[in-house]
């Protein structure tokens, strides 16, 4: 699709950070895909990555690890990355989310303040 010019934005939910992502994931991830995955959409150049910060999966040191590793695979700062805010009001496919709370902007703030100096661009959604 991306040769044909049939797409103009990706985004690519990022998990975790390398060691983490089959756990936080919830499934056994081939961790060489979503790095192919991240080399080509990063190289495409209009995208965003993208994670949405669950408390009691995501702190200050695994979203910077994870940053540090998009940087290592991109070989530079990735343009755009946002934080999203977990929302525990919405509809879950899996029921296990029920009990999170949602996501404090002001710990999306402190975070996007963690991982700033790794990414030309951080945004948070609340």
């Amino acid at each position: 699709l991306i040769d044909l010019k049939l797409v103009d934005y990706i985004a690519m939910d990022i998990k975790a950070s390398k060691d983490d992502y089959s756990k936080v994931a919830g499934v056994r991830v081939d961790i060489d895909r979503i790095e192919k995955s991240i080399k080509i959409i990063h190289n495409f150049g209009i995208y965003e990555f993208r994670t949405t910060v669950i408390g009691r999966l995501h702190n200050a040191y695994s979203l910077r690890t994870m940053a540090r590793w998009l940087n290592e695979i991109c070989g530079e700062k990735p343009k755009r990355f946002f934080l999203q805010g977990f929302k525990s009001d919405h509809e879950m496919i899996n029921a296990g989310f029920k009990s999170e709370i949602s996501t404090p902007e002001k710990s999306l703030k402190e975070m996007r303040d963690c991982v700033s100096e790794f990414f030309e661009s951080v945004e948070i959604r609340v």
